[in-house]
């Protein structure tokens, strides 16, 4: 049976490239933006239920916002997620779908759009190899956009331009990523509904900086060795971690040098016992 739909923006206009998924809902538990499902190809004997709703069918609205859904009109109940490139997810908890095929339409709402650029370039080349770092959003408001609707993520191109669209409304916090585990919280965003913001990430402060010295040990140049410098993180609830760790060599006088390093706190460490040799340094 065939099922149409027709998804649209609240002005009437069309919603194109949206995805519409049919979900079996047999337990017809709530479902957030995010919820999990179960693929078309899940195998389930006749005694188990699944916890999740299963995948029953999908499509795609084409340049009119219309789409086909192809799947019997059974007893369900089901529910319509809607994913866009342009508004963001929307559920609809209860559909019934009928012999002769339904008719749906489906109201969303458009989604904030971030686009911009970060700079300076050459920290930004510094901080993550040219072409390869991403900016991370994640939504800090209501429990339901938790999961994927509430993180959000798009590739830093080469000239360090990015953008990403169909954000829900509300407070996002953007990190810049990298490889090794690099990540950085560079704004918070206050966004509303169907609005586009410019934005220029100032990357400044993050320029990498440098520390040298002579490491002494009882006194006495420790030449050709070797500790650990460790950056400081203060969390919220007043408690401190470390979270990069380079270890760094000293020459025949003991003296040492470490560039290329995360602006912030630092402790250095050295010997199994990671004695602290100078503590709470900052490097800017």
């Amino acid at each position: 049976v065939q099922h149409r739909v027709r998804v649209a923006f609240d002005d009437g206009s069309p919603a194109v490239g949206s995805r519409v998924e049919l979900l079996e809902n047999p337990d017809a538990v709530a479902l957030s933006p995010d919820v999990g499902v179960l693929p078309p190809s899940t195998f389930l004997r006749a005694a188990e239920r699944p916890s999740l709703p299963m995948l029953r069918a999908e499509t795609e609205t084409d340049e009119t916002g219309r789409s086909v859904l192809t799947w019997p009109a059974a007893a369900g109940p089901y529910a319509l997620r809607v994913r866009g490139p342009s508004h963001f997810t929307t559920v609809v908890e209860e559909v019934r779908l009928e012999a002769g095929g339904t008719v749906l339409d489906v109201a969303v709402t458009r989604g904030a759009t971030v686009r911009g650029s970060l700079r300076p370039l050459a920290v930004l080349d510094r901080l993550v190899p040219r072409g390869a770092g991403e900016l991370a959003l994640t939504h800090t408001g209501e429990a339901g956009l938790e999961g994927r609707a509430g993180r959000r993520k798009c590739p830093v191109d080469e000239g360090g331009s990015f953008e990403l669209s169909g954000l829900a409304p509300g407070t996002w916090t953007v990190q810049l990523r990298g490889v090794d585990g690099f990540a950085e919280t560079l704004d918070t965003l206050e966004l509303a509904a169907g609005e586009t913001r410019e934005v220029e990430l100032d990357l400044a402060h993050l320029t990498p900086a440098s520390i040298s010295g002579r490491l002494l040990l009882d006194g006495a140049p420790a030449a050709n060795d070797s500790f650990l410098l460790l950056r400081v993180v203060d969390w919220e609830d007043g408690a401190s971690a470390y979270d990069d760790a380079e270890r760094v060599s000293t020459d025949e006088d003991g003296a040492f040098e470490a560039a290329g390093l995360r602006p912030g706190r630092y402790v250095a460490a050295h010997g199994r016992r990671e004695t602290r040799l100078f503590g709470d340094e900052a490097v800017e």
